[in-house]
């Protein structure tokens, strides 16, 4: 089990936060605002991309998801962001909100198009951890909060939340003394407005969320990922029965854990290839946890339509054409 320690005045030379610019223009992708550059977060807190199921030919970024939040600001132009199957089409000023383990990804109408967005992305229990003490609740309602998605350019509190990302992106750039504080307290006024605005998502189906849970799962996976991964081990992890896991399972990650195991497996298979390793279909299905190389090739396939070895010898040809 992680435990998160209170941020203190130290903690802030890099904040557990990232900021990404980017512009198409002339069918032209340019980063204004380069996370790195910017940011430096530790590798737990920028999560995995996990998914290409939906990957037309005008993708600007595929569809994935990851355990962190992200906060959308559409700067210039229109596109459709496909939110967890839903097509939300969005423009200038409108601002979109995903929260953890959501699918999605923004898609243009086409490549010339003009697209200019902005991306923070933060993962709440590094940035509202837990108190010990009489005020241990003190950040709680921050760490599980479930936004609503979809924020248009006419809400009323939508310029407030647009002053709120710009001035992080500005302070950053600037770089001047405190600005990791100033930028701090932009995201805190940002949560200001959602709660005052009631831009909560949290009906009976959609709890607040389970931030420890979450992540004390994808933890267990990354450590086992080469292991026989069966529910009831994660379950005893978690000190959670088995049927009781399930069904908090399904309802923060929005799939049963078969299905987000074999896909999250899958997608590290993937990254490994287009790395540049060189290695075998077998050497694949064992070191992500596959006991069989046909249910290997199998699953690889239909999560990503093509057979392993023919991803492979793809993946390496292009590699040595653009090399």
């Amino acid at each position: 089990m992680n435990s998160y320690k209170s941020i203190d005045s130290e903690s802030f030379t890099v904040l557990p936060l990232c900021i990404l610019r980017d512009d198409m223009q002339n069918g032209e992708r340019r980063e204004v605002v380069k996370l790195n550059d910017v940011f430096q977060p530790n590798g737990k807190i920028m999560l995995k991309s996990v998914s290409d199921a939906y990957s037309p030919a005008h993708a600007f970024t595929r569809y994935h998801f990851h355990e962190g939040i992200e906060i959308l600001r559409i700067n210039r132009g229109e596109a459709a962001v496909v939110l967890n199957n839903r097509t939300l089409d969005v423009r200038e000023n409108d601002i979109v909100i995903v929260n953890p383990f959501e699918a999605h990804g923004i898609f243009l109408s086409d490549l010339s198009a003009e697209f200019s967005r902005t991306c923070i992305m933060f993962q709440p229990l590094y940035l509202f951890p837990g108190e010990s003490g009489p005020n241990n609740r003190f950040f709680a309602d921050l760490r599980s909060i479930r936004f609503q998605s979809f924020i248009p350019s006419s809400h009323p509190c939508s310029a407030a939340l647009r002053r709120c990302i710009d001035s992080m992106v500005e302070l950053c750039l600037q770089g001047t003394r405190g600005w990791h504080f100033a930028v701090y307290s932009n995201l805190i006024m940002f949560y200001s407005h959602i709660i005052r605005g009631d831009l909560r998502s949290e009906s009976a189906g959609n709890p607040p969320y389970q931030f420890e849970f979450m992540s004390k799962v994808t933890e267990y996976i990354e450590k086992n990922l080469d292991q026989d991964i069966s529910t009831t081990d994660v379950a005893a992890y978690c000190l959670y029965s088995t049927e009781h896991f399930c069904r908090l399972f399904k309802r923060c990650f929005y799939k049963t854990f078969k299905d987000y195991l074999n896909l999250y497996r899958i997608q590290k298979a993937k990254d490994y290839i287009e790395m540049g390793n060189h290695t075998t279909v077998a050497t694949l299905a064992a070191m992500f946890g596959f006991n069989n190389q046909n249910h290997f090739s199998h699953m690889f396939k239909k999560y990503t339509g093509v057979l392993p070895s023919e991803y492979i010898n793809t993946t390496q040809g292009n590699l040595r054409k653009n090399g």
